[in-house]
Formats: structure tokens, sequence, C-alpha cells
């Protein structure tokens, strides 16, 4: 979180030198995930026991909110708040200690809603904006069933963060469109524990985010 931080200050310190154009405006976003999937082994002593958990994707992440955009001739900065929904799933294999396949397998998952504050900066080539910059989710509300083993308990961490890469078309000076990859930096399973252990799946989601941007 501290790069996140260094981050943050250092886009709000560009601003002082964009003055040309900024303008305020609405976003939507569609965001497909791609990581791929993954199988880890908990342990329980009392009673003995070998869970397989498997994390098998997210849905896509569906957002609206409010946009900032400025820009001189060559650089641009551009700050996003939106309100967005997810879910992740999850599937519980075998719970024993000979690590008997369950048939089927015990389907688990989440439901998020999430306030997402994103920032961007970059250059400018003609009409295409290349940039880099941090995100931050702040969760609102949260449904899921991975509690509803006795193994698994809820950890509040109620904020994640991450790091993304744009590049962007100007269609026209109020009209953009934007292509993230993005990067989160918490593990798939790092809001829930397996006997007091955090779920450390192995996998850090991964995802492409297609924005428009209407400006004023």
């Amino acid at each position: 979180m501290k790069n996140t931080n260094f981050l943050i200050i250092a886009l709000i310190a560009l601003t002082t030198s964009l003055s040309a154009q900024s303008g305020f405006g609405v976003k939507a976003i569609y965001s497909s995930d791609y990581t791929s999937p993954v199988t880890q082994e908990y342990v329980s002593i009392q009673p003995v026991q070998i869970a397989q958990i498997a994390f098998t994707g997210a849905e896509a992440t569906r957002g609206l909110g409010l946009s900032f955009y400025t820009q001189n001739s060559k650089l641009f900065l551009m700050g996003d708040a939106l309100y967005t929904k997810t879910g992740r799933s999850f599937e519980l294999l075998s719970l024993d200690s000979r690590k008997t396949l369950l048939d089927p397998a015990v389907l688990l998952s989440t439901k998020e809603s999430n306030i997402r504050l994103a920032a961007n900066a970059g250059f400018l080539l003609n009409n295409f904006k290349f940039g880099v910059g941090p995100e931050l989710s702040l969760r609102l509300d949260q449904e899921e069933n991975l509690t509803s083993l006795s193994n698994v308990s809820s950890r509040a961490t109620n904020i994640q963060g991450g790091f993304n890469f744009l590049v962007g078309y100007k269609l026209t000076n109020n009209i953009h469109i934007d292509l993230k990859h993005t990067y989160i930096f918490q593990d798939a399973g790092h809001d829930f524990t397996f006997d007091n252990i955090p779920l450390e799946l192995g996998r850090n989601q991964k995802s492409l985010e297609l924005s428009v941007g209407l400006y004023f």
C-alpha cells in the first residue's frame, strides 16, 4: 500500500501542470476477469480433515460513476469514482482425510458491491492516451456462502488495492474509450480464513476493462 500512496501523491502533484482542458463526466465500465483457476489443500486437526478448495473465477464487473479528466498538450490525468458489482466463484472438492472427491463439488460464491477509486496519468499521442495508475476498492456489501463451511470464517478486510495500465482513445474531446489491464494486489481468497489461517489460494485477480466516458 505504500507504493499506492506514493503514486496517488505523485498523480495529485501532476495536476499543477495540467490546465489546458479539464472536465467532469460520467463513465460506464465492463470488466472481464481472466484469472486462471487454482486448487489448494487445507488441513484441519480436530477432527482430522483435508479440504480441497478451488478458486474457479470471477464474474464480470459492471460499474457506473463519475470521472474527472484534465490534460495539456502532452500529458493527461484522469480520476474515477465508480459504483461496481462483481462476484467470485469457488468449489469445495473434498472434505475428509482420504481426499475423497465430492460428486458433485459444493459450489461456493460471493456477490459484492464496491466503491472503486482509480487514477491514471500518462502521455498523449494524437488522440491516443497511454497511462498507468493505482486503484482502491471499498466494499459496501457482500453476500457469500463460504462461511457455511464450519472451518471457514470471514475476515474484516473491506479495502482492496490494485494497479492498472491504460490505453485510451478520444473519439472527441467529450467522448473517451479506454481499455485497462488491472492487477489486484490481494489474493483471491484474502477475505476468508480456514481454521484462522488466511485462505491464500495463490492467485491475484487480473482483468481487462472497457469503459466509455462522457465529459462536459
